[in-house]
């Protein structure tokens, strides 16, 4: 049984490197200011099974309950630059707001995720559940978290990943840990419909 949710992101930046590192750049994953849905930009592939996005102003509204239990989609850029090394610096700046999310099927899986894998494949899931942000461990278990109001309004995030480690900054939100090597758990860091397979 996968997790119905339904929430507003707006993913805004993405930088391989630290903004004080000489070898800093900066990619624009989706511009809201466009007006058009993040897989038209270019950068991002959105794959979907029961899932809608609809662009409500400043955000892309993700609505998996239509899909009832196997609602599930989302967007990667997999294949597409930047090239992410953790030894240069990672950050990914996004907003984001939870509008609803059930994950009473499991309490290892969440409505909301965010994934970063770096180019060796090292990174990090992020769960998003309505008052918790929390990190997957290896074997796709709950690990470390966070409480945290998801739902209150759009909110601004920042994930920094640095060498064998990961930080994410919200508004009164600090959640860190180490970086996970999800590879031996078939997850699939191209596939778009929903980047793990089990």
């Amino acid at each position: 049984m996968h997790p119905i949710s339904r929430c507003a992101a707006a993913i805004v930046i993405v930088t391989s490197g630290l903004i004080s590192s000489a070898h800093a750049a900066t990619f624009d994953l989706f511009d809201t200011s466009l007006g058009s849905l993040p897989n038209a930009q270019g950068h991002l592939f959105f794959g979907d099974q029961g899932i809608s996005q609809t662009l409500t102003g400043q955000a892309v509204d993700l609505d998996s309950t239509g899909g009832g239990d196997n609602g599930r989609g989302g967007y990667t850029n997999f294949g597409f630059p930047p090239v992410l090394d953790r030894s240069n610096g990672v950050n990914l700046d996004f907003d984001l707001q939870v509008i609803s999310e059930d994950h009473s099927a499991s309490s290892n899986r969440s409505g909301f995720s965010i994934i970063v894998l770096t180019s060796d494949l090292q990174g990090i899931e992020l769960g998003f559940w309505e008052n918790e942000v929390w990190a997957q461990k290896g074997d796709f278990t709950q690990g470390e978290g966070a409480s945290f109001n998801t739902t209150s309004a759009l909110t601004s995030y920042s994930l920094q990943i640095l060498g064998s480690s990961y930080s994410l900054f919200a508004d009164g939100l600090s959640l860190s840990g180490q970086l996970r090597d999800y590879s031996s758990n078939n997850i699939a860091v191209g596939g778009g419909e929903d980047l793990r397979y089990r």
